[in-house]
């Protein structure tokens, strides 16, 4: 057996053949990518794009966006990425992700991307259980968007959650209120974007080719159902009557 020593960390009680103990290897590690995210995030904010990019976006949006949500008006400090640069580095330069914040703002915001929660678009077509995996999946207090939910909830008579047995007067597909939910749709995406959550969001959507160009969009899961077949098993074949047999004169039957 080979000799044990204590960890190479000073102060680590912790014995092990040699160099330091799994804790503090990974520490290390863990340290090592920090510095170099660190240098990384230098290049990137002092580079030449970046700062003309952010007077430009500075020019635009004067003042703190989340601010103005709430009514307030405060000078805008920081240029924010909407989806962080480490999640969407396509996106870096990218205008439309950007956001101005006042340092309060901007530092709750870092806060709550550090603790951001699950985002999942569920896709399928009719009768493939988006609701039923999302009811099952979705821990309490998380964020869903389901269509029928949503209109049955803001809809008075006329709609109802088809899943209600003793109605059967509901519209299931009101076209006049297609714009209206895209509205709602894209303003939770910008939601999500600009502020952040640590609710698990779920967005259910029925066109599997959108929910893969959303979920790349806002860094979410993409869950695919396919509809559910019932076994279908063959009748069981009907008894042929059964026949008396006639008797010739002089057969006995017994």
């Amino acid at each position: 057996m080979s000799p044990r020593t204590f960890c190479s960390q000073p102060g680590c009680p912790e014995l092990v053949t040699a160099g330091r103990c799994s804790k503090h290897e990974k520490q290390i590690v863990r340290d090592s990518n920090n510095r170099h995210g660190a240098e990384d995030d230098r290049r990137f904010y002092n580079s030449t794009p970046w700062l003309r990019l952010r007077q430009i976006q500075i020019e635009a949006e004067p003042l703190c966006q989340h601010c103005l949500q709430m009514a307030r008006t405060t000078p805008a400090e920081h240029v924010d990425h909407k989806v962080a640069r480490k999640a969407r580095p396509d996106r870096a330069l990218d205008l439309d992700n950007l956001q101005s914040l006042c340092r309060s703002c901007h530092s709750r915001k870092t806060m709550r991307e550090q603790d951001a929660g699950r985002r999942v678009i569920i896709s399928g077509p009719p009768g493939s259980g988006k609701t039923t995996w999302v009811e099952k999946h979705a821990p309490d207090g998380s964020i869903v968007y389901d269509y029928d939910h949503i209109l049955a909830a803001i809809v008075t008579g006329e709609y109802v959650k088809p899943s209600d047995p003793t109605r059967t007067d509901y519209s299931p597909h009101p076209k006049d209120l297609i714009p209206m939910m895209e509205a709602i749709r894209r303003g939770m995406i910008d939601w999500l974007e600009s502020y952040t959550t640590a609710r698990d969001l779920f967005i259910i959507m029925a066109n599997t080719a959108r929910s893969k160009t959303l979920a790349k969009q806002i860094g979410a899961e993409c869950v695919v159902l396919r509809p559910r077949h019932r076994s279908l098993s063959r009748p069981a074949p009907q008894a042929r009557p059964r026949t008396e047999k006639r008797l010739k004169p002089g057969e006995n039957g017994g």
